[in-house]
């Protein structure tokens, strides 16, 4: 996850600032190191991500996501933990050639809203998982 998006959607959703400034702060001093057998890497600046596995990397993707439901206004979206559910619906009143049209237009606006999610938010979308 990328910091500064998150931060964006910690203010969009009110968080206090309290809560806001521990978080930047944590992201400003983020930091690792790589241990092979006795070797140690230099210290490097961590500027994307949270320790994988951990609650907090649980907890602050949720909070990343949370509005990524709202880029799909005209389809029916579920979304849990890093699941998302993307429902396109035909039109009853086409036929099934009509139907086909419309359902590939629907999934490529959907599509092209997901991309823009992903882009704006540096989130890459799993393709293979797809």
């Amino acid at each position: 996850m990328w910091h500064p998006a998150l931060m964006r959607t910690l203010e969009q959703l009110n968080m206090p600032l309290q809560l806001r400034r521990w978080f930047f702060v944590w992201s400003q001093n983020h930091t690792m190191t790589i241990l092979h057998g006795d070797a140690e890497s230099r210290l490097i600046k961590i500027s994307l991500g949270a320790p994988q596995g951990s609650l907090l990397a649980a907890f602050l993707f949720r909070l990343h996501v949370h509005f990524l439901p709202s880029y799909f206004t005209e389809i029916t979206s579920h979304l849990f933990d890093d699941d998302l559910t993307l429902i396109i619906k035909g039109a009853l009143e086409l036929k099934i050639s009509g139907n086909l049209e419309y359902l590939e237009i629907q999934a490529k606006s959907v599509l092209k809203s997901l991309e823009k999610f992903a882009a704006d938010h540096i989130l890459p979308i799993n393709v293979p998982k797809t």
